[in-house]
């Protein structure tokens, strides 16, 4: 496809060989006027791509001598079609391309005059999987502790949805930790308005092309800590044992539980109740000669948690 100027020509081509054969030719053409073409590029209007396998739809002015395209993994022009006036017009043609940012020229080239056009896009084919999230099924939260385990690496948004006598959607930070080939989120929520509803929870991940949604699972919320109705008359000491009788309000209650730290530095916990009667945790317990700093500890199954301290002597 040389550029040859109008007008007429005469070309000469001669070829000898080693043993001194030799041939020649000559003949004659005229140009009586190259006309220019255009070019028009249908497909690649798109900023982002779901699937690999592009369709492209090109038509020309004019018969031209080739179509060719450049992208970001080749190492060179790659031919789409050669004496042709349309690619993807009278049928349907496709080209496929990796993941990630792709940089496209599209070139035609005639007799005498050539156009080029430039495309960038995002090709991302794979949609984001979720791999777990928590509370499970069926378990207590005060809004700590949601979280998500999934794969993508284009994440536009991440959002928690709870529904409950109301619904609220949550933008979280999409920039989670990573591990591995995974990313994890951790996230605390103020769910007061939900306090006391069983609700159902989902994630729901957007990238550049899609939003996919995790399982829709059912936690009841407990946004309300225990409380001890009778913080300073709650245990009477008796010689080397202590009774204790708490009348707690909590509809939840997970344990109760005392913690002290004896002579040798080390850490001691025991269970007081792990239910209550008629609101009521009443235990009896023994403890040895010396001087005791005892935590109490009402948890609930949500995490809340109330607190006492109290102090004695056991002679």
């Amino acid at each position: 496809p040389e550029n040859i100027s109008d007008g007429l020509h005469t070309i000469y081509l001669n070829a000898t060989d080693n043993a001194g054969r030799y041939s020649e030719i000559e003949w004659t053409f005229e140009i009586l006027h190259q006309e220019n073409f255009s070019m028009k590029v249908y497909s690649l209007d798109k900023t982002f791509y779901g699937d690999k396998k592009i369709i492209l739809n090109i038509s020309l002015s004019k018969k031209i001598y080739e179509l060719e395209y450049l992208d970001s993994s080749s190492s060179g022009w790659r031919k789409l079609c050669s004496d042709c006036d349309e690619y993807g017009f009278s049928r349907k043609k496709t080209k496929i391309f990796e993941d990630g940012q792709q940089n496209i020229t599209i070139r035609a080239k005639g007799f005498g005059d050539s156009h080029e056009e430039n495309f960038s896009f995002i090709v991302d084919s794979k949609k984001p999987q979720i791999s777990s999230t928590k509370p499970s099924k069926g378990e207590y939260t005060d809004g700590s502790g949601f979280y998500i385990k999934f794969h993508e690496e284009n994440v536009v948004n991440l959002t928690l949805t709870i529904q409950g006598n109301e619904t609220q959607t949550f933008e979280l930070d999409k920039n989670c930790s990573e591990n591995r080939n995974y990313k994890e989120c951790y996230n605390d929520l103020n769910l007061s308005s939900f306090d006391g509803q069983e609700v159902k929870y989902w994630f729901n991940i957007t990238d550049v092309v899609r939003n996919v949604g995790s399982k829709q699972i059912n936690v009841n919320i407990d946004t309300t800590a225990p409380v001890i109705n009778n913080p300073y008359s709650f245990w009477i000491q008796d010689g080397k044992y202590l009774t204790f009788n708490l009348n707690v309000t909590e509809n939840n209650l997970d344990k109760i539980i005392y913690s002290y730290t004896d002579t040798r530095g080390k850490l001691k916990t025991s269970n007081l109740c792990i239910k209550l009667k008629n609101g009521i945790c009443e235990k009896k317990k023994y403890f040895p000669k010396g001087i005791y700093n005892l935590t109490i500890n009402i948890l609930d199954k949500a995490g809340n948690s109330d607190e006492e301290n109290i102090s004695f002597n056991i002679f």
